[in-house]
């Protein structure tokens, strides 16, 4: 049995901590099958925008047999021992002043290596049943200002089918560049739909909940290249794209791609950026704007100052999109040939204390391009002004993270 206390940052801009007690039997049926069983609370406060905070009680139970266990072979290395896992899991969570939300899950996957660089997951199935129990007046003023969000907090089910492949090298020290590769791509309420009538809206679902139906892929590569002993140059590309269809117009809240927050575009508050040129009026509130694709792109230049300390510049780029027209958020769908046109771009430095065993870090950003303004007046340079106290309320943003960003 063990005691965990941890510190999290997440991409919303929410930190905290976490207390998880956790149980792992390593000889369940006296065939090295391992059972790991946990429970956790957790507490997060929005360290920028508007203050809120998120309470969460979750219990998960993991069953890992050291083998596949299925009708065909899946090839691993020889010196790695393949794994078949079973997982369930359920989440009651918090957002003070908007919702309470609760969520299930369970899996059926395996996992098995390559080789020592390349790792393979592959979830032949997993379901997940999400289920809003409660909304405030402010959640409700912002689904009537934007009522195409309305769907990210009604009852749903996923089920899906998911693969995923992860290459890296990065644990090879002595090469002067490393890289980290994950693939993903995820297909989701097709069979299930076959065996489904339509009620009388024409819409398929499953114990009056409707069954989400998207093809989802993303990639996220990250290259480091040491340009000298203590000195770092870092880029990422994440690309995201998501279809809804059949019974589904948008992807569902859980999977949406989000652009602003610590682990992104840092310039922007947490989930307030897009889709494309569409702003939600007021930049402070929860806007939580989501979309179907997402296009990204960091570089940090990072050097150790002293000791532990750490110091990084940076820049990132990008925006999410909508795959079809939202008409209550004007510009948001994505256009291939304006889509490079709607970027955001952002910039700032950092401060890092790397003990090796935690990082805690500080980004301070602001932002070079905003893609709600007008074409030829995106370019925010000319603006800039560190002595007035409204610019900088506006546009500096201090990101506090765990861990790198990438």
């Amino acid at each position: 049995m063990s005691l965990q206390v941890t510190g999290t940052s997440k991409s919303n801009n929410f930190v905290g901590s976490e207390i998880k007690l956790s149980n792992t039997n390593r000889n369940l049926f006296k065939g090295a099958e391992q059972l790991v069983t946990s429970i956790a609370g957790g507490f997060e406060t929005q360290v920028s925008g508007t203050k809120t905070n998120s309470y969460s009680v979750s219990a998960n139970a993991r069953l890992i047999f050291p083998r596949i266990i299925a009708p065909i072979n899946f090839k691993s290395a020889s010196n790695y021992v393949p794994k078949t896992h079973i997982t369930v899991g359920g989440q009651l969570l918090n957002r003070a002043l908007y919702f309470t939300m609760l969520s299930g899950n369970a899996e059926f996957g395996y996992n098995w290596k390559g080789n020592q660089f390349v790792d393979h997951n592959f979830n032949p199935f997993s379901v997940t049943y999400v289920r809003t129990l409660k909304t405030t007046d402010s959640l409700d003023a912002l689904l009537a200002r934007v009522p195409s969000l309305r769907g990210n907090y009604e009852n749903q089910f996923i089920f899906s089918t998911n693969y995923q492949f992860a290459f890296t090298n990065q644990f090879q020290d002595f090469r002067r560049n490393t890289m980290y590769f994950l693939g993903t791509v995820e297909t989701a309420g097709s069979l299930v739909n076959a065996f489904l009538k339509p009620n009388a809206q024409g819409q398929k679902t499953l114990f009056n909940t409707a069954v989400n139906q998207f093809v989802k892929l993303e990639t996220d590569f990250r290259d480091y290249y040491k340009l000298s002993p203590g000195m770092i140059l870092a880029g990422r590309a994440n690309l995201g794209l998501g279809l809804p269809f059949g019974n589904s117009s948008v992807l569902p809240y859980i999977r949406q791609f989000f652009a602003g927050g610590s682990n992104d575009i840092r310039a922007f508050r947490a989930r307030s950026l897009g889709p494309g040129t569409y702003r939600y009026p007021d930049s402070t509130a929860f806007p939580d704007q989501g979309g179907d694709i997402k296009m990204m792109l960091n570089g940090e230049l990072r050097a150790k100052l002293f000791s532990v300390v750490h110091g990084a510049v940076f820049i990132d780029a990008g925006n999410v999109w909508t795959a079809k027209t939202d008409t209550s958020r004007a510009g948001s769908r994505f256009r291939l040939g304006s889509a490079i046109n709607e970027f955001a771009v952002g910039g700032g430095v950092g401060l890092r204390v790397d003990a090796s065993i935690f990082v805690i870090r500080f980004d301070l950003a602001m932002p070079f391009r905003k893609p709600w303004l007008p074409t030829g007046e995106r370019w925010v340079f000319n603006q800039i002004n560190f002595g007035d106290p409204a610019w900088r309320k506006q546009n500096l943003i201090l990101n506090i993270g765990i861990g790198y960003p990438f």
